[in-house]
């Protein structure tokens, strides 16, 4: 069985963060780059944090929606920030029978728990394996 498969730069490297006090606690990846994996059932995103500069982790999350509707986005995985020598690998495949099964788009989402200044720098690529 021949699968296609194809890979896409879904963030190149960023630096997100804010202040609990000024309310900025969850960053969401912004709608004009939103990663269109249509033609895609299983995917395997890699992440690479090259810094962070908070007290606390902050955690992305991978989301999809069939739409590109923001409130129909569910989390399908989610990973703990923090600087790494080597991605972090993170397969969303059927077979594994993920809470939610990848749909139609794709995005980040990051959330920091605590009310302090925070930073992270990060960069995201994705490899989509056809239906």
């Amino acid at each position: 069985m021949n699968r296609a498969m194809s890979s896409c730069l879904m963030q190149d490297w960023i630096t997100v963060g804010g202040s609990g006090a000024s309310g900025v606690l969850v960053v969401t990846q912004p709608s004009a780059t939103w990663v269109d994996l249509a033609a895609a059932r299983d995917a395997v995103f890699y992440l690479e944090v090259s810094a962070k500069d908070s007290p606390d982790s902050a955690t992305l999350e991978y989301e999809t929606s069939p739409t590109r509707d923001a409130s129909q986005f569910r989390s399908m995985a989610s990973r703990v920030m923090t600087p790494a020598l080597t991605p972090y690998v993170q397969r969303v495949t059927v077979y594994d029978n993920p809470p939610v099964p990848l749909a139609r788009w794709a995005r980040w989402r990051i959330t920091y728990p605590a009310a302090a200044l925070w930073s992270v720098t990060f960069r995201i690529n994705v490899m989509a394996y056809g239906r």
